[in-house]
């Protein structure tokens, strides 16, 4: 049974599986969940150092000089890496947090780069 429990909002970070559909040759995503898992900060760690700004679509709204409202389209750049941090810790307690971080280095991660 999947949870149901997270809403998909946009600039949510989702993890998958990527996989080829052979029928329409591009690849898919399969197994595709909003991040949330403990394991899930190892694969935040180990994109460090790796590209991980998107461009999303943002609508804002403005006040013009008669005091209409008006709506633009705009672009921001948002991190892989700190939102899905923060959308991992988000609600958690800082011991949590603590054992998470230095626990990823003590058994995944090479300890030489975690600065304390």
């Amino acid at each position: 049974m999947r949870d149901r429990s997270a809403d998909l909002f946009k600039g949510s970070v989702v993890v998958f599986d990527k996989s080829c559909d052979v029928k329409r040759s591009r690849n898919i995503a399969v197994h595709c969940r909003l991040i949330n898992a403990e394991q899930d900060w190892t694969v935040l760690v180990t994109m460090l150092g790796q590209p991980d700004k998107v461009n999303i679509d943002i609508r804002s709204s403005r006040r013009d000089s008669r005091g209409r409202t008006r709506f633009y389209n705009e672009q921001q750049q948002f991190s892989l890496i700190l939102e899905g941090a923060r959308q991992l810790f988000q609600g958690k307690d800082s011991e949590w947090i603590r054992k998470r971080i230095y626990g990823g280095f003590e058994k995944d991660l090479d300890h030489r780069y975690l600065v304390s």
